[in-house]
């Protein structure tokens, strides 16, 4: 393999990862937090009846 290829291959194989990594983030930051939708409570159940 030409020098070039060896250094993008080196190159993609770090960054990839890290770009993974920050999308994760950035997902959990700022996306995630407006998808706040959780069902409704429901009844207490009575332990009791189990």
């Amino acid at each position: 393999m030409s020098q070039a290829a060896v250094t993008l291959s080196l190159v993609l194989s770090i960054a990839a990862p890290l770009l993974t990594g920050v999308a994760a983030l950035l997902w959990a930051g700022f996306v995630a937090p407006g998808m706040d939708e959780r069902p409704e409570a429901s009844a207490v159940r009575d332990l009791r009846t189990w």
